[in-house]
């Protein structure tokens, strides 16, 4: 009993260190934002996520997102929107927590498997602190590989419980978490082979009809969730078979990949969110790529030698090369223009961590001082790694930093300066981010995305004709790219040519007929140009397609104002800004609608929050003076109409107003000069107020 204690006691002291020492690594996480590394599609944009009901929990299971089939990641990302929003401390303190957890779990199924303390503490702190595994920790639209991996070690634990204790419940279990680890991320599928070699570990014969029988659950489940992965990935990516790579050129990328995997595993350094391609299809694959293939050789050398020898060092080679096969892109799978990234080696990097493990303990027995020179160089690299991996969470603060860091790395790589280029122009950062959209054009002269952006930036500093440019190119590139027509039609709609902005947008919709933000827009070149009722009609088939899209909302709130329909229009502005969209212009109509509605309380105290976001805006000062004047705050009314002109001096009716005010405060002589400017601006029933103060 008392070594059974003492034992337990260990294993939390050991588990309590290494998850100190994890947290402490992942600190800098939990300040990071959100980046538009796939972001802004799980999470800023994704409605889905944003109403915890049983429609959209359905909806998890029975549809498809960006390609994949993850119902349990959007589920979770749903229950963090529900308790934190959208501030992205929520997020990434579950992300954390739930690294955590899994390195908790690393240790305990390394320990159920060797009944070792010191090779379960060595491999989970390696895997708590290894730097690889900084990408699916810091990046919040990764959570499916922490979930998957959770689910996953969970299972095998369990399996692992099943073999010991011959209990179905443990199998139970274990299929269940398999399940669940499914429906976190395809990718774990290749636990129905991860089995067979524990069996092979815990020396089970495999030719017994039990060990054969409790198989066929898992791979008849793995194969049914295979087929769905591939119909997610067709549904989004319709070329998904042409990469511009031959099958024999893929293969020779993948062994450059499971090689460099082992290397920056050791030695994580100049690690990157992107990793293009060595070189760009059709050209020559130079000779030292080939050369890989050598060690890839060697590897499957020494497992076939260890089978035998070292039953334990030949699992942790088959641990990490079944968790790392099916994501080498031999069958362009995951879809994507990358060759590698460091969230693949997250779970697979277990079995190298094992092998550590195995090789420290053996040298921890050997004499004394070969045990203080491996406790000493074992200590240091935990540090050198711990260092690399705080630093490596500030890479992803933002999308800046993020693919600042990629640029460093690969300056041919066009996505890296396309997605920094977005970050800087909604930043406002204009002439940099145009800078950045430069650099992708020269890197790729055929990538329509990088001319899109590029205009997209032109038109956001106001130069719409550079804008139509950019977005012809583009079409020219892409004659279906969506994106463009509704860009050019929305830089068409701002230079007031309303026919050629509804055709474009009319064109956009047809490529993609749910294409909800042209439809919004199209809306708004229909207000514009003096068709309210088409406008509003788009607006309503903008809102049924997505009921959170809080811009169509304000802008069928503005049709509703042109119309005089200002209660209406003030439901609309109330929905929008309960969307989350907290923007000067929507309190400032809401605030007119009011004032319309002679509700001047009401109205000024929008035109306050109008004011707090923006303060060089003259409409709320305008029209708080006016509410100020119909309320009798005339001094008010003053300050507020000093601003307005001052900022917009060729607005006649503030100079009335001004001057009936001052009038009402005895500033005759003053008013009157206010009533004079007014009337010289054209507003006659100025004369008739100066009729009646003034001669």
């Amino acid at each position: 009993m008392r070594k059974i204690k003492k034992i337990n006691f260990t294993i939390i002291f050991s588990i309590s260190c290494i998850l100190f020492i994890t947290l402490l690594i992942y600190l800098p996480a939990f300040i990071n934002g959100f980046t538009n590394f796939d972001d802004h599609r799980y999470i800023l944009e994704n409605s889905g996520i944003k109403h915890f009901s049983f429609k959209n929990i359905y909806n998890f299971f029975f549809t498809f997102f960006d390609g994949h089939y993850h119902p349990l990641t959007m589920l979770s990302l749903s229950i963090d929107y529900l308790l934190g929003g959208l501030n992205p401390g929520q997020y990434h303190f579950t992300n954390v927590l739930i690294h955590l957890l899994n390195t908790s779990f690393v240790f305990w199924f390394i320990y159920k498997l060797f009944k070792n303390i010191k090779i379960s503490t060595i491999a989970a702190l390696l895997f708590g602190v290894s730097t690889m595994g900084v990408e699916s920790v810091a990046w919040i639209s990764e959570r499916k590989n922490l979930l998957y991996t959770f689910f996953y070690l969970a299972s095998l634990i369990n399996y692992i419980k099943y073999t010991e204790h011959k209990k179905n419940r443990f199998y139970f279990f274990s299929f269940l978490l398999f399940l669940l680890s499914i429906l976190s991320k395809s990718q774990a599928i290749t636990l129905c082979l991860t089995l067979p070699a524990i069996d092979f570990l815990l020396k089970r014969n495999f030719l017994s009809k039990q060990v054969i029988i409790e198989k066929i659950p898992f791979f008849i489940t793995a194969i049914i969730f295979g087929f769905i992965a591939r119909l997610a990935q067709q549904s989004f990516w319709i070329n998904l078979s042409e990469t511009g790579y031959s099958f024999f050129e893929r293969i020779i990328f993948a062994g450059h990949a499971f090689i460099q995997y082992i290397i920056k595993l050791i030695v994580p350094v100049n690690l990157s969110a992107f990793y293009p391609y060595p070189v760009k299809a059709g050209e020559i694959i130079p000779f030292q790529y080939y050369l890989y293939i050598i060690p890839v050789i060697a590897i499957i050398i020494v497992l076939v030698f260890t089978f035998r020898r070292s039953r334990p060092i030949a699992f942790g080679i088959l641990f990490f090369i079944i968790n790392i096969f099916f994501v080498l892109k031999i069958f362009n799978i995951p879809y994507g223009n990358y060759f590698m990234a460091d969230r693949y080696i997250y779970l697979s990097s277990v079995g190298i961590f094992m092998i550590a493990g195995i090789g420290c303990n053996n040298l921890l027995k050997r004499g004394k001082i070969i045990k203080i020179i491996t406790c000493i160089i074992f200590t240091a690299y935990i540090i050198f790694l711990g260092l690399l991996t705080y630093q490596q969470n500030k890479t992803w603060k933002n999308s800046i930093t993020l693919w600042s860091n990629v640029i460093e790395q690969f300056p041919e790589a066009t996505m890296a300066w396309n997605d920094r280029g977005n970050a800087k122009a909604n930043s406002g950062d204009l002439s940099s981010a145009i800078s950045d959209f430069n650099h992708a054009i020269k890197s790729d002269p055929k990538n329509p995305v990088s001319y899109n952006n590029r205009g997209n930036a032109k038109g956001k500093s106001g130069d719409y004709q550079g804008a139509i440019n950019d977005f012809n190119k583009a079409i020219e590139l892409d004659a279906d790219y969506s994106d463009a027509f509704n860009n050019r039609g929305l830089a068409n709609t701002n230079l007031g040519y309303f026919d050629l902005a509804i055709s474009d947008f009319n064109t956009a919709i047809k490529i993609k007929p749910e294409f909800v933000v042209a439809i919004n827009n199209r809306g708004n070149a229909y207000r514009k140009s003096g068709n309210p009722d088409k406008a509003i009609t788009d607006f309503n088939k903008a809102i049924s397609l997505n009921p959170d899209f809080a811009q169509a909302y304000a802008n069928r709130g503005n049709t509703k104002c042109d119309l005089g329909k200002f209660e209406s229009a003030i439901n609309d502005y109330n929905t929008s800004l309960k969307l989350g969209l907290k923007h000067h212009t929507i309190y400032f109509k809401r605030g007119f609608a009011k004032y319309n509605l002679k509700d001047f309380k009401g109205a000024i105290q929008d035109f306050d929050k109008s004011i707090k976001i923006k303060k060089n805006y003259h409409d709320p000062y305008t029209y708080r003076g006016f509410a100020n004047f119909n309320l009798g705050n005339y001094f008010k009314a003053i300050d507020d109409l000093n601003i307005s002109i001052r900022i917009n001096p060729d607005f006649a009716l503030s100079y009335a107003i001004r001057g009936l005010a001052k009038i009402k405060t005895g500033q005759n002589n003053q008013g009157c000069v206010d009533l004079q400017k007014a009337a010289e601006h054209g507003l006659e029933a100025a004369l008739k107020e100066m009729e009646k103060y003034c001669l």
